[in-house]
Parts: structure tokens; C-alpha cells; sequence
């Protein structure tokens, strides 16, 4: 439910461990960032619902890198089903992948403009009002019910003001 006591939740996991999980499962590393959030919605939903009994989408926020841009990114977005009612951690990390290989075959169809469309459609000022409206409904969201996001980190070291940055 969408309320003021939402929840912000982060992990940093090392890499070699993360791409040596992956290749043994034979997935990338996004579609296993996906599985593990898959695996901890499915303990939130089980704890706190006493079920986990459909899948939940995801809205993951993806770089269009058009060749044209000047400056900033350009983002759209997939829409990629969770199967959080999986028990079973190999078989949530096999269904990720798929989901999200028709994910992406929606994405080129549909245009990867279509995203960004839609966030600008709705009015600045008429949307916290429509979200909390969402957050109220008894039905589930049709259109997403979590963002989930990996974000890399810096390649180099920055530093402000001459001290290094952590």
C-alpha cells in the first residue's frame, strides 16, 4: 500500500561474487538483481500477507542511449513479471530471465519512447493525488506494483574538495 511509511531498502553486494552467480546460472547480472529482489518480495509478502500466490511487476528503468543525445540520460522503462510466488530460487532466477527476454521484445515493439510518454502524460500537479488513489484501490495495480533498480557504481574514485569520495 502506497502510504507515508513507505520503505526505501538498498544492498551492495561484491561483483565477481554477483557475475559468478549469474554465469553459473546462466543469466546476466540485471536478470539476477531481479531474482534476488524477486526472493526478498517473496519473504516481505510471505511475512507480512501470509502469501505469495501471483506474480508482481516490476518497473526497471533502462537507458534508451539514443547517439544523438547532448547531454544526461534518456530512460524507458520494462515492465518485467517477478515471480515471487516461486518458491524455489533456481526456477525464480530461470523465470526472470524469460520474463524479462519478453520484456524487452515488448519494449522494442511498443517503442522505447512509449515510457516516457506516459510519465509526461500525467500532470505534475494531478499526480500525488492519482497515486494516492492508486494506493487506496483494493484491486492490484495493472500497471506495476514495484520499481526495482540497479545502479553501478562509479568505475574511478571521485574526489570533492580534494578529499576522496566513498
Amino acid at each position: 500500500m502506497v502510504s507515508p511509511r513507505r520503505r526505501f531498502a538498498s544492498a551492495t553486494l561484491p561483483l565477481p561474487a554477483v557475475k559468478a552467480t549469474a554465469k553459473a546460472l546462466g543469466i546476466t547480472v540485471n536478470n539476477l538483481v531481479l531474482a534476488i529482489a524477486a526472493g526478498g518480495l517473496r519473504t516481505l509478502l510471505l511475512d507480512y500477507d501470509g502469501a505469495a500466490e501471483r506474480p508482481i511487476i516490476a518497473s526497471v528503468p533502462t537507458a534508451t542511449d539514443k547517439s544523438d543525445r547532448l547531454t544526461g540520460n534518456e530512460i524507458s522503462g520494462l515492465m518485467i513479471s517477478l515471480p515471487v510466488h516461486v518458491p524455489d530460487p533456481g526456477e525464480r532466477a530461470r523465470l526472470v530471465a524469460l520474463a524479462t527476454r519478453i520484456a524487452k521484445e515488448d519494449h522494442e515493439i511498443l517503442g522505447p519512447q512509449l515510457y516516457g510518454r506516459l510519465m509526461a502524460y500525467l500532470p505534475t500537479a494531478f499526480a500525488p493525488a492519482a497515486f494516492r488513489r492508486l494506493g487506496r484501490r483494493d484491486a492490484p495495480n495493472k500497471l506495476m506494483n514495484v520499481a526495482v533498480s540497479s545502479v553501478v557504481g562509479p568505475r574511478e574514485r571521485g574526489h570533492f574538495g580534494g578529499a576522496a569520495v566513498t
